[in-house]
């Protein structure tokens, strides 16, 4: 019973450090240091700024897709970036950037799953 009590309370432990201490941009800057891991991908990358984007940390959510987009041009999660990229700015009211992002995603993806909701939502903030 002891022994499961200590390896508990030491799991415990390890998970409050790693909580406290670590965040997921530093993912993204050892990506950006360590070309050749393989937390450099483009699925990592644009996984972290989805998880920022899904905490409203728009912040780093951009910084997240943005490294992504320069990193991995031409990645399948491109389209899905460029996206939620555009979605970040509008959250941060940054408006000239969620108006180039949602043009850049129009011509790069005429087809794209988002393009009816994009439109939406720059025909809303093109005025801004």
């Amino acid at each position: 019973m002891r022994k499961w009590i200590i390896l508990l309370a030491s799991i415990g432990g390890a998970f409050f450090y790693l909580r406290t201490h670590y965040y997921l941009i530093d993912v993204l800057d050892f990506a950006r240091s360590n070309k050749d891991s393989m937390f450099a991908s483009a699925p990592v990358e644009y996984y972290v700024g989805l998880v920022y984007y899904m905490r409203e940390k728009y912040e780093p959510a951009t910084r997240a897709f943005n490294q992504m987009l320069a990193d991995f041009p031409k990645s399948s999660y491109r389209e899905g970036a460029t996206y939620r990229l555009a979605q970040s700015y509008e959250e941060l009211r940054d408006w000239p950037n969620a108006r180039q992002t949602y043009e850049k995603y129009f011509e790069e993806f005429p087809t794209g799953k988002n393009m009816v909701v994009a439109r939406g939502r720059y025909e809303h903030i093109k005025f801004n």
